[in-house]
């Protein structure tokens, strides 16, 4: 990742140097404004930061992996450039419908703060859970409140291997019935996302597949593995970086292929 200040917002005479930063896929924005403020807030006036791929403001709260799969489609030619930006945060496009732009302080910094971030994510894998089993009970009784913080912590410092102890014990828990998939689409110019819950049966009994279940929900979007007329647009279907086969299971899915907060995110993502 290459992160610059774009040049009408410094304020130094000297101009800063580009910040070259690995950024973990499943990592949210809101843990790195302090980390990168620290490098340009000598060149810069401003305190409420916020990234963007050029002028096109990015979500805190959408898992950054997802970001990149749906403006850049599959990376071939890294470093990606993201640009950190000091002044008017655009709320509208930034924050998410459960927080309320009134809820945030006055020069806040980071944007929204990590308690803001926890709540979200919390809330996001209990949708998850209850998507995928039809009821939250293996985190509500099953799991400890101080699993859930520790959880919370692992995935702010990316410590997978702690993560994964807490987080497969509720995804995996053999005490209940997978039903559906959590789903999340994000597509490129489109600033909301789409969730949905998605069968892992089709209606005769047998696993469920991406295509059709796609083709469900987006009826007239056109995939790459369908043929198109002329310059009709045609969406790439990508998670976690890589391409998805049509024929994948939706089961397989939901195994394999969750994020963090245990939602699947799929980015559709066109060059035209």
């Amino acid at each position: 990742m290459k992160i610059e200040v774009p040049e009408h917002y410094i304020s130094a005479i000297e101009q800063p140097k580009p910040l070259y930063k690995v950024l973990s896929r499943n990592t949210y924005l809101d843990f790195h404004y302090e980390g990168v403020n620290e490098i340009f807030k000598a060149y810069t006036i401003g305190i409420d930061v916020w990234f963007g791929f050029g002028e096109k403001p990015l979500h805190w709260h959408v898992p950054f992996g997802v970001l990149v799969d749906a403006y850049y489609g599959i990376i071939t030619n890294p470093p990606i450039q993201m640009s950190a930006h000091y002044r008017s945060p655009p709320f509208d496009k930034i924050i998410t419908n459960n927080v309320k732009i009134t809820d945030i302080p006055a020069n806040s910094f980071p944007l929204v703060g990590l308690k803001t971030v926890k709540d979200h994510f919390n809330h996001s894998l209990k949708e998850a859970v209850q998507i995928k089993f039809g009821s939250t009970s293996v985190i509500m009784s099953d799991t400890k409140a101080e699993d859930s913080q520790q959880l919370f912590d692992s995935v702010k410092s990316n410590y997978m291997e702690k993560y994964e102890k807490l987080f497969n014990a509720i995804w995996f828990s053999p005490k209940y019935r997978v039903k559906a998939m959590p789903l999340r689409v994000f597509i490129k110019d489109y600033d909301n996302m789409i969730q949905k819950s998605v069968p892992i049966n089709d209606q005769e009994g047998k696993d469920a597949i991406l295509g059709d279940s796609l083709k469900r929900i987006f009826p007239k979007v056109k995939f790459h593995w369908e043929e198109v007329e002329g310059i009709e647009r045609k969406y790439q279907v990508i998670s976690q970086g890589i391409l998805l086969s049509p024929e994948y299971s939706i089961s397989f899915l939901v195994d394999n292929f969750y994020n963090l907060d245990g939602f699947v995110y799929i980015s559709l993502y066109s060059e035209n």
